[in-house]
């Protein structure tokens, strides 16, 4: 099973279409839609997916960040495999099959997606934003040649069930810290 995960705050305007964009992937393994947020808003406005689609669940954490409600939801989460993605996030949709595949190698225990800027490069901020995401690809892509450690990007990223059952809650990057603690056990980040 897989456990698709969605964590927002106070993010009831785009938290449709990211479970919109989930369910487009359109998963051929058993599944389920977790929206993790500490807000009603965002809550209630997942609710409203639950009559189409009774693979989605809400849970409402307590507001102690991001760190605190993620521990909270991998002692819920039913799946093998947790795709880890946020409310403001519009993948591609092949991406979870694409993060999926990555794990038919036992070695790996994270599976990082590629940020694509929806920014325009011909504008200014679109064109440093594309930049910097493309360059950030350039620089995983080269690492996991080499054999290194790379960060998983927060947007999206998968990681095998059960490798961690806690991060700590005083982490400022609970992505960089996930992937050094994967990383740390001999998994192997693609």
């Amino acid at each position: 099973m897989i456990s698709v995960i969605i964590t927002g705050y106070k993010e009831p305007r785009t938290i449709g279409k990211a479970i919109e964009q989930v369910l487009k992937n359109n998963l051929k393994q058993e599944y389920e839609i977790i929206v993790l947020a500490p807000d009603d808003e965002t809550l209630d406005e997942a609710r409203k997916y639950i009559a189409q689609n009774n693979n989605i669940r809400v849970i409402k954490d307590e507001g102690k960040g991001k760190p605190a409600a993620l521990n909270l939801v991998f002692k819920k989460a039913k799946g093998d495999i947790l795709v880890l993605t946020d409310a403001d996030v519009h993948m591609s949709e092949k991406a979870i099959p694409y993060l999926l595949e990555m794990f038919k190698d036992k070695n790996v225990g994270a599976v990082t997606g590629r940020p694509i800027s929806l920014n325009p490069r011909n504008e200014i901020l679109g064109y440093w934003s594309h930049l910097l995401s493309d360059m950030a690809h350039i620089v995983r892509e080269r690492r996991i040649k080499k054999g290194k450690m790379v960060v998983c990007s927060g947007y999206l990223y998968a990681i095998r069930a059960g490798i961690n059952k806690k991060i700590p809650e005083e982490a400022l990057s609970d992505d960089a810290v996930i992937s050094h603690l994967i990383y740390e056990k001999g998994y192997k980040i693609k």
